[in-house]
């Protein structure tokens, strides 16, 4: 499978469906306009996560999400008695605090290592310390992630190369292994609170910004919360996209809320532990 080709139509199929303002949508309508049929369609989401059009539909639109994040049976996939007879296992991720002087090589020069990997959501940017990954992206113009990156580190010494840190992390993706992900991280002690607390969102549950300030006994903080979320530097391994607002819309992303759906939806398909009924 063609990842990037892939997911292209799938990010034009979700760019379609945010423009109409009518959401009754027909399939035969919805493959016309994105040059695709539904034939085709339905044989790219199944190979892609697993899903038919009418699920993939289903699980990037506000009604499912209010479902799942009012629901009492969001079942842990970590719980082995309610998990699916195809067991994926799950990282285990470490979070090792960046202090300040790393940062601004005052105690030691900040060496990163980098590269560009594929993923089923486009190009993905991964950067890597001596200490773990620092630093995860999509973006589709190398020149631009590069910039992106280096100006989070301005006192950094970087290197285009792969290494071990960078296997695990792109390694998620394969839902083979169950290994540890190492993550270097820049960020305040709250920033780093809400990091922590994303990463016990399991794989197929959502939270809105509020249960997951109650979740942190920080009731009265979801805005706070929320622009800790905003600054993940993380992408995907640190799940800020399992989080959406309390209306069920998806709300922003920093790497494009259309990419959100998609990584939603590939996750619901990917490890749902049961299908709605049409």
């Amino acid at each position: 499978m063609n990842t990037q080709k892939t997911y292209n139509l799938i990010s034009k199929v979700i760019e379609w469906l945010n423009h109409r303002k009518d959401k009754n949508i027909r399939i035969a309508d919805l493959c016309r306009k994105c040059d695709v049929s539904q034939d085709e369609l339905e044989e790219i989401l199944a190979e892609w996560a697993g899903l038919t059009v009418q699920e993939f539909l289903y699980f990037i639109s506000p009604v499912h999400n209010l479902q799942l994040i009012h629901s009492d049976e969001q079942l842990s996939l970590f719980d082995e008695k309610h998990l699916p007879h195809t067991q994926i296992p799950s990282p285990v991720v470490e979070i090792i605090p960046m202090s300040v002087d790393v940062d601004e090589n005052r105690a030691e020069r900040l060496n990163i290592n980098y590269e560009f990997y594929k993923s089923p959501f486009g190009e993905l940017t991964v950067a890597s310390s001596s200490e773990g990954v620092c630093y995860i992206a999509f973006d589709e113009d190398e020149t631009k992630a590069i910039r992106n990156m280096k100006s989070r580190f301005s006192h950094a010494v970087f290197s285009r190369q792969k290494d071990d840190f960078q296997a695990a992390a792109v390694a998620v993706f394969e839902l083979k292994h169950r290994h540890l992900v190492r993550l270097h991280m820049k960020g305040t002690d709250f920033q780093l609170l809400v990091w922590n607390q994303l990463l016990k969102i399991p794989f197929g549950e959502l939270r809105t910004y509020q249960q997951l300030a109650d979740e942190l006994n920080l009731p009265t903080a979801s805005r706070a919360v929320g622009t800790a979320i905003g600054r993940n530097p993380i992408a995907y391994i640190v799940p800020c996209h399992r989080v959406v607002q309390s209306t069920g819309n998806f709300g922003d992303y920093m790497w494009g809320s259309g990419r959100k759906m998609a990584i939603v939806a590939w996750e619901m398909g990917r490890f749902r532990y049961s299908k709605p009924n049409f």
